[in-house]
C-alpha cells in the first residue's frame, strides 16, 4: 500500500511541476518598459545570433527569468549532466530586451539540444528532475 501511495504522489508531483516548468513563457512577470529603441522581435534576432555563436563554440544554454520552482535546481543539474547550462537572465522584472532575446535564443538553442539528445530531451529531463525532488522530499522526511 505504501508503494502506491508513493507512486500516486511522484506521478502528481511529476504533472504539477511539469506544467509549471513548461509554462514558463507566460511565468508571472512583470514587464517594465525602460524606453528601449528596439522591437522585442529585434531583440530576439539578437537571441538568435548570440545563440548561433554559442553553439559554434559548443556551448549549450538555456536563458531562465521569473521565480524559481521547487524543482529547478534538480532540473538543472540534470541539464548539466549532458552539458546544458541553465542560465538565469533576470527576476520577475522583464523588459523587451529580457523577453526578446531569450525567446530567439532558447527557441535556437532548444532545436540544436533536441537535435543532439533527442525530441523529448526537455520532457524527460525534467521527469528526472521531478523524481529527484520528489525522492529527496521522502528522504529528508526519515
Amino acid at each position: 500500500m505504501k508503494n502506491k501511495t508513493l507512486i500516486a504522489i511522484i506521478t502528481i508531483s511529476i504533472i504539477v511541476s511539469g506544467l509549471l516548468l513548461f509554462n514558463t513563457d507566460n511565468a508571472e512577470v512583470t514587464i517594465v518598459d525602460l524606453g528601449n529603441s528596439k522591437s522585442k522581435e529585434e531583440y530576439q534576432i539578437e537571441g538568435i545570433k548570440d545563440a548561433e555563436k554559442d553553439l559554434v563554440n559548443g556551448i549549450y544554454k538555456i536563458e531562465t527569468y521569473g521565480l524559481p520552482g521547487p524543482t529547478r535546481e534538480y532540473y538543472s543539474d540534470v541539464l548539466s549532466e549532458y552539458g546544458v547550462q541553465l542560465d538565469s537572465v533576470a527576476g520577475c522584472v522583464v523588459n523587451k530586451k529580457i523577453l526578446g532575446h531569450s525567446a530567439g535564443y532558447n527557441y535556437t538553442m532548444k532545436q540544436a539540444i533536441k537535435k543532439k539528445y533527442g525530441e523529448s530531451f526537455f520532457i524527460d529531463s525534467q521527469e528526472e528532475a521531478n523524481l529527484r525532488y520528489e525522492t529527496s522530499k521522502i528522504k529528508n522526511k526519515h
